[in-house]
């Protein structure tokens, strides 16, 4: 199989989560187990909350910063780092600080065995 390069492209972001976030898809291959997109919050945006009891995130921040409001946390999201969200976590992303921020998010289902 190539090599794919799928780069964030502002000029292809859409109105996504019920329009409280800005997003494009990513990684969108046949055959693989996981979802993929880029996300970005600009001032004063919020993603709304959510939280599905099969679905686990990675967040790999790229740029400016927000907050991770995760069962009674506000954790701050900043480049550099990488969060995981465990399938049934009831979250939500607010923007922080100046610059908008952007974000890539992989999902994926967890495999219930039984």
């Amino acid at each position: 199989m190539p090599i794919t390069v799928c780069p964030f492209d502002p000029s292809r972001l859409e109105a996504g989560h019920n329009g409280t976030i800005l997003s494009h898809a990513g990684l969108s291959l046949p055959g693989t187990p996981f979802g993929s997109a880029f996300g970005v919050l600009r001032a004063g945006m919020a993603q709304e909350r959510m939280c599905d009891p099969q679905v686990s995130k990675i967040y790999v921040p790229m740029r400016g910063e927000a907050i991770l409001v995760a069962e009674g946390q506000r954790i701050p999201v900043r480049p550099g780092s990488v969060y995981l969200i465990p399938a049934g976590t009831e979250h939500e992303v607010e923007q922080a600080g100046g610059e908008e921020f952007v974000n890539f998010c992989l999902w994926w289902e967890e495999r219930r065995d039984g």
